[in-house]
């Protein structure tokens, strides 16, 4: 888990996923955990970003009405 200071993300998960199976995995656990962070601050909405093919970072961001999960995709 890494904890970021900036404007957008206070709080993220990185996930490596080396199949599918495991990006499935990996994603909903670090949703479910973003989800009970997100519950406790009740300001931010959950963030989850495609960084390169296998690359994904969850997090909590301001951008993100609270209750909501949008999905972003940065590869470039």
């Amino acid at each position: 888990m890494n904890l970021l200071a900036g404007a957008e993300t206070v709080q993220s998960i990185e996930v490596l996923a080396q199949d599918r199976e495991s990006m499935d995995r990996g994603l909903n656990a670090a949703v479910e955990l973003m989800t009970e962070v997100a519950v406790g601050l009740a300001t931010h909405g959950i963030l989850v970003s495609r960084l390169d093919d296998r690359l994904f970072r969850v997090g909590l961001s301001e951008l993100v009405p609270f209750g909501y999960t949008e999905q972003r995709d940065c590869r470039p």
